[in-house]
């Protein structure tokens, strides 16, 4: 019980307090940290300039790759082939695969 009503007491004060903050003692990133400002920058290390590394990392992480390796060679398909397979299959004259065999010294 105890415990609650410190803990009472200290959010009581950090919001009385909180009104006690002069602006005119401050620098300028703490002004602008108080006043809510996104284009922070310099030594806070927090703004559009640096991001810091977690943030960093977190980009690299899941942004995509907008020209991945394998986007080069991109798959030869030939529609007329892919056409017609579809065809046999509607008509049950499907091709049988080659027999698969394994090759080599035994």
């Amino acid at each position: 019980m105890k415990q609650y009503r410190f803990m009472g007491i200290s959010l009581a004060a950090m919001v009385i307090l909180a009104g006690c903050v002069d602006p005119s003692n401050m620098t300028e990133p703490e002004r602008e940290t108080l006043r809510g400002n996104d284009n922070l920058s310099g030594s806070t290390g927090a703004g559009p300039d640096n991001f810091g590394n977690t943030i960093s990392a977190n980009m690299a992480t899941h942004i995509i790759d907008p020209a991945p390796a394998y986007a080069e060679d991109p798959p030869r398909v030939d529609g007329q082939i892919i056409l017609s397979g579809y065809g046999r299959y509607r008509t049950g004259k499907v091709k049988q695969p080659e027999s698969v065999g394994v090759t080599g010294n035994n």
